[in-house]
Formats: structure tokens, C-alpha cells, sequence
């Protein structure tokens, strides 16, 4: 799978979990063989992004674990 299918997949992931997700737990619903750097890369990728993009929604850590929420501004 390529790497852009990857993103796209913990994008759909992270919208969906209504509670925060864990980088171990991404990897295990992704079911490819990532290493958890790997996944937490795609992660920042994804959040700068958003950021770039001025997008009304967001992703945030919490602690070791990764929410999709409304961006405050």
C-alpha cells in the first residue's frame, strides 16, 4: 500500500474513533507492516497540513494518543 493510501486511511480512522487513538492502535486498524515512527510521521504530516490549509478542523495529542477535532479559530 502506498504511503499516500496510508495517510489517507489514519485520516478516515481519526475521523470516525470518537475518542483519542493511540499510535499502536492505528497500526493495528491500518494492518500493514509500519513502524510506529512511521505512522507518528504521517500524523504530523496530516497536522501541518491542516494547519497550511487554514482547515476548520484539527488533530491534536493528548498525551500518547491522537484526536480529530474542530479547530478553535
Amino acid at each position: 500500500m502506498r504511503r499516500s493510501q496510508i495517510k489517507n486511511i489514519i485520516e478516515a480512522i481519526l475521523f470516525s474513533y470518537a475518542k483519542p487513538i493511540s499510535i499502536e492502535e492505528l497500526n493495528m486498524a491500518i494492518n500493514e507492516e509500519l513502524s510506529p515512527r512511521e505512522i507518528e510521521l504521517m500524523l504530523h504530516k496530516l497536522i501541518e497540513e491542516y494547519k497550511e490549509n487554514d482547515r476548520g478542523i484539527q488533530i491534536i495529542k493528548i498525551e500518547d494518543k491522537f484526536q480529530m477535532c474542530s479547530n478553535e479559530e
